[in-house]
């Protein structure tokens, strides 16, 4: 008898041990999401169900699917066309005498936080007569992706103009051969300039990987966690400043080959800069966003690209001209630009395009 009791003693023991390390954790788990709420990923920015694996992109969408993409701050329709895409139906053939701009670019560009009608790719195409405007924007791509789509799909479109929308996570996602728990190509660039494409065809996501990846999202503490785990490895500044150039290049010499390829088929080539919400709300913006659009302006003057920079308008509309309150051009949790933000980019590079005389047939 008084062994049953040992055992139920160091079981209720275990048990009590149990509960005061869940309620721990659980308290934890609630004061991140209060004191540090950049921590709270959310759902998924790429599993969902407009998504499949994608042998040579590492993820595209599924032609022809519809449905409701939600967030904590919206909710709108998505229809993915027949060949891919978030945009209505287009033909290959471009129809006579019609003028075609091709947009390339991650969720800002896809349209993350609006529905269909208010990408800005969609208001752009309504307030230019003769003009359509293709949108090719995927999720949580980098310019790498971006110059595989470019050279697998878009130029059978015979577009006039392409322009690739360059964000603040391109510099990171290009050093990468995953987004999350999901594997992408990657390229290699030698000490002569030369690109490799490697992690082709790149593998599809391990159910390990998808169910650590699952956690992080859900838990702020785990992502808190694993983030300043993450940043203790980079503490060598030399290396991380290595790193920091090293993906300098490497953009620009992905910029490079999509200008070559979009001029060799006869379209003109031009980079927008998509302001983040730093971009926009802080002052001064810190300095490494500042360094990394600088570098895209850089390549633009000396290689004769048109860089669209659409962060002076953003900061300029952010405010109220009379009492100085903000204006919200971007969600306040997602970040990601809301109708505001994609009627001022619509119009804004509508008016860049125009001043750059851009707005030129291809013979």
């Amino acid at each position: 008898m008084s062994l049953v009791r040992r055992y139920a003693s160091k079981l209720g023991t275990a048990a009590l041990l149990v509960c005061a390390v869940a309620l721990s954790l659980a308290a934890a788990e609630v004061a991140v999401r209060h004191l540090r709420p950049q921590f709270i990923m959310g759902p998924d920015p790429i599993r969902n169900p407009f998504w499949r694996h994608d042998k040579e992109l590492g993820w595209s969408h599924t032609a022809g699917s519809e449905g409701t993409f939600s967030r904590e701050e919206f909710t709108h329709p998505v229809k993915i066309n027949s060949a891919g895409w978030r945009d209505r139906e287009r033909t290959t053939r471009k129809p006579p005498r019609t003028f075609r701009i091709a947009v390339l670019g991650d969720s800002f560009t896809w349209g993350h936080g609006v529905g269909d009608e208010m990408v800005f790719t969609r208001v752009m195409e309504k307030s230019l007569e003769g003009v359509e405007v293709l949108n090719f924007g995927l999720s949580a791509s980098a310019t790498d992706q971006q110059l595989l789509i470019l050279r697998g799909q878009v130029l059978e479109y015979s577009p006039d103009l392409v322009l690739v929308m360059l964000t603040r996570n391109d510099f990171n996602g290009i050093m990468q051969t995953s987004e999350g728990s999901y594997p992408k190509p990657i390229y290699l660039m030698g000490e002569d300039g030369r690109l490799e494409l490697t992690n082709v065809p790149v593998p599809e996501v391990s159910r390990l990987a998808r169910a650590h990846y699952g956690l992080r999202r859900k838990s702020a503490l785990v992502n808190l966690a694993e983030s300043t785990w993450e940043a203790g490895r980079e503490i060598d500044s030399r290396a991380v400043a290595g790193r920091r150039e090293a993906a300098y290049r490497l953009i620009c010499a992905l910029l490079m080959r999509m200008r070559d390829a979009s001029e060799r088929s006869g379209a003109r080539f031009a980079i927008g800069l998509v302001p983040s919400n730093a971009h926009t709300y802080f002052d001064p913006i810190p300095a490494a966003e500042v360094r990394r659009f600088q570098v895209i302006k850089d390549f633009g003057q000396e290689d004769g690209v048109a860089v669209l920079d659409l962060v002076p308008a953003f900061r300029q509309a952010a405010r109220d001209p009379v009492t100085g309150s903000r204006i919200d051009l971007h969600y306040r949790q997602d970040q990601h630009w809301n109708e505001a933000g994609h009627r001022l980019a619509a119009q804004e590079l509508v008016r860049l395009i125009d001043l750059a005389g851009l707005l030129v047939l291809r013979s």
